[in-house]
């Protein structure tokens, strides 16, 4: 039941994604187009038509890149809060399933966007950055991303940071789960009452993650572990380890506090549900 219902989030939520990401990779590709242009032609220098529009395709592509950033969350959260809290949330409360199931089937659709709006954004950054300075090819391709150069510990980081992202990204969903969950319970301005809860939470993070680092730096038996972090350093690949290590540690705080908001959504939506 559980795919059941990732495949219908995914069909309802695409019609909204599809196109944000083809006018991302539309303006990557005009901008990339426009550069390579210019370029050829030697009219990067002077004021002239070329110029113009390269500016103009650069900018709305980097303004497309930020709003497709910010509306994947906004229509994840949106469609979170219709699907439950609304009137569809009377058929969707009826489905033989548990809200645990309910919950993860909103997460992962969630996740799946995010990793999606990830890799438009990095594919398109990729076109504008080469092909559009046309630096693209297999030669300059291999000396910067080839795993012929690569060593074990750039695996490690590379693995370390896909592990960061999708658990970072599942933790985003569920504390917006949880708020939402959190906004139900009050009578009216549910959506208000969200967002309060978002920022109440971001602040939270901020405040351990403040005073996790003025405890390190101010208790007794913190040298052994900046002497740790020295001598991790001086070594060949020590920062690339270093870089592993925080990326595992914010793995795991991630991970904690996604299991927390879980806990609380699913513990209201199981026993004090509110639809409007």
């Amino acid at each position: 039941m559980l795919k059941k219902l990732i495949k219908y989030d995914l069909k309802a939520t695409a019609r909204s994604f599809a196109p944000i990401y083809v006018i991302v990779m539309a303006l990557a590709i005009l901008s990339a187009i426009f550069e390579r242009v210019c370029n050829t032609f030697h009219s990067s220098s002077g004021l002239n038509v070329l110029n113009v529009l390269s500016g103009i395709t650069l900018v709305l592509y980097f303004l497309a890149l930020f709003v497709v950033n910010i509306l994947t969350l906004v229509i994840c959260m949106r469609f979170f809060y219709d699907n439950f809290f609304k009137d569809e949330g009377y058929l969707m409360h009826t489905l033989p399933v548990t809200p645990a199931k309910l919950i993860w089937s909103k997460v992962i659709m969630s996740a799946l966007w995010g990793i999606a709006t990830v890799a438009i954004s990095l594919l398109s950054a990729f076109i504008v950055m080469t092909v559009g300075r046309g630096q693209f090819s297999y030669n300059w391709f291999n000396f910067h991303f080839g795993i012929s150069h690569w060593e074990p510990m750039d695996v490690g980081v590379l693995l370390s940071g896909i592990l960061t992202i999708v658990i970072g990204i599942i933790f985003i969903e569920l504390c917006i789960c949880a708020s939402l969950c959190v906004g139900s319970l009050v009578p009216k301005h549910h959506v208000a009452v969200c967002i309060g809860m978002i920022i109440a939470f971001c602040i939270v993070h901020v405040v351990l993650a403040i005073f996790v680092v003025a405890f390190m730096q101010s208790a007794p038996n913190s040298n052994w572990l900046i002497q740790t972090l020295q001598a991790i350093d001086s070594r060949n690949d020590g920062y690339k380890q270093i870089t592993i290590c925080g990326l595992l540690a914010a793995s795991v705080y991630m991970a904690a506090f996604s299991a927390l908001y879980f806990v609380i959504a699913q513990s209201i939506m199981k026993n004090h549900l509110n639809l409007e």
